[in-house]
């Protein structure tokens, strides 16, 4: 049993020891996702050879912002249906720009933008559900009934040209080129 003079020097032993620590308090984390803005593109009207490069600026704002950590563009060219591609989009800091290329495509392309910050807060720019699309024009063709009539119109000239060249003279053709009504007349001579 501890007498009363050792449990106070147990007690001035222990406020020496735990008195000096200090408790420390870590900053609150950062609660706070990062922000994206309206996405560009560039050309601002591609076609289909086009490959399209598409900026956007992420800001990571706040008291305790930890810093943009990464920034992704999640792109289909058949409305999500079988197609979901996601390109990094390299960061920089100092523009605070993401930016990737979309591949050419012959159909329409519609994108999102994904943000994490270095807390692992995560933001979407989908449009409000409406997502950001860029058509692609559909190339110019010529129809099938445009080759037919093309097609025959050549066929009819070269028919038209090959008789008028084939066809036998007529007689006054041949007394004006001899001078005889008759060519077995001018063989006579």
């Amino acid at each position: 049993m501890l007498k009363h003079g050792n449990m106070l020097v147990l007690l001035v032993a222990f406020m020496g020891v735990v008195a000096p620590v200090v408790l420390v308090h870590a900053p609150p984390a950062d609660g706070t996702p990062p922000t994206i803005s309206q996405p560009s593109i560039l050309p601002a009207s591609p076609s289909s050879s086009d490959a399209v490069t598409v900026s956007v600026v992420v800001r990571d704002l706040g008291g305790q912002a930890s810093g943009v950590k990464n920034v992704s563009i999640v792109y289909s060219n058949d409305n999500w249906v079988s197609v979901n591609i996601t390109l990094d989009a390299p960061y920089n800091a100092t523009s605070e720009t993401a930016t990737a290329q979309i591949p050419p495509s012959s159909a329409n392309v519609t994108y999102y933008v994904i943000a994490f910050d270095i807390a692992g807060n995560m933001e979407v720019n989908n449009n409000n559900g409406d997502y950001f699309t860029y058509g692609i024009p559909a190339p110019a063709y010529v129809s099938t009934i445009a080759y037919i009539i093309v097609g025959a119109a050549i066929a009819a000239g070269v028919s038209l040209i090959a008789f008028m060249m084939l066809r036998k003279p007529s007689k006054s053709a041949t007394t004006a080129r001899t001078g005889y009504a008759n060519p077995d007349e001018s063989s006579q001579s």
